[in-house]
């Protein structure tokens, strides 16, 4: 919000405060000097200011008082507003090329997240990217662009390790080579994925396995179950704690037998 904006802002309700104040004063000079039954003129202080200035002075005062108090009101609750609004906003704007340049917001590619470009895909304008700001958060609905427009991008770019919630695996077909053939191990974890595409796996049994202490191997596998065996149902919870039991003896069989 300009300087210029809040300065009109705060002289038009002036205006208007001091406008409604002329009007109650209207009233009240017309009321006093005709009576009640009078028609309510509104143009009355104006036609016989001057006789009323010279010749009735607390009148005079009266109208001052009540048209000033309404201006001097309007006055300090828009200044009020309009300081609220600069607090809460500051000087928010869109950036230009040059802001951009000054603030960081061109840096190399794979140093942070490139967010845009000032021309269109195929320009050799400018990446927006930015290491001093290294978070953001992109939100649109499905099917707008996201993973293919700033997830993939980036995934190509950053030099850096990611980790990546990629449910439709798309994000892996398209990078993963890439990644692998900068140096970087790629790993695809999907234990979901019944249709046997390649995928690592993760034993969370084979590190309670490789313990030597037995009683250190039942208290891990008992809180591993308390992990995994969970319910909100109170009704549950005397089964829960069998099938807790039942997992703990069952592992610790496994182990003796090496299977």
């Amino acid at each position: 919000m300009g300087k210029v904006r809040i300065a009109t802002g705060v002289l038009l309700v002036t205006l208007v405060t001091a406008a409604i104040g002329y009007t109650i004063a209207s009233a009240v000079l017309t009321y006093q000097d005709l009576g009640f039954g009078a028609e309510f003129d509104f143009a009355y202080i104006a036609q016989n200011y001057l006789a009323i200035l010279d010749r009735r002075p607390e009148d005079a005062q009266l109208i001052h008082l009540i048209i000033g108090s309404f201006a001097a009101a309007g006055m300090m609750l828009s200044l009020a507003l309009s300081g609220s609004a600069l607090t809460r906003f500051g000087q928010t704007h869109w950036q230009t090329a040059r802001e951009m340049k000054a603030n960081g917001f061109f840096g190399a590619p794979g140093t942070g997240f490139i967010l845009g470009k000032l021309g269109s895909p195929k320009s050799r304008a400018k990446y927006i990217c930015s290491k001093v700001f290294p978070h953001a958060l992109i939100v649109a609905p499905t099917g707008r662009g996201k993973t293919t427009g700033f997830v993939i991008p980036n995934l190509l770019t950053w030099q850096g390790s990611a980790v990546t919630l990629d449910v439709k695996g798309e994000c892996f077909e398209a990078t993963a080579r890439h990644r692998a053939a900068q140096g970087d191990k790629v790993y695809r974890f999907a234990p979901t994925d019944w249709e046997g595409k390649r995928t690592h796996r993760y034993n969370p049994l084979l590190r309670i396995f490789e313990l030597k202490d037995p009683a250190r191997q039942q208290m891990e596998l008992q809180l591993l179950a308390t992990l995994f065996l969970q319910s909100d149902n109170d009704r549950v919870q005397g089964l829960l704690k069998g099938g807790i039991d039942l997992f703990v003896a069952a592992g610790l069989l496994a182990f003796q037998r090496k299977r």
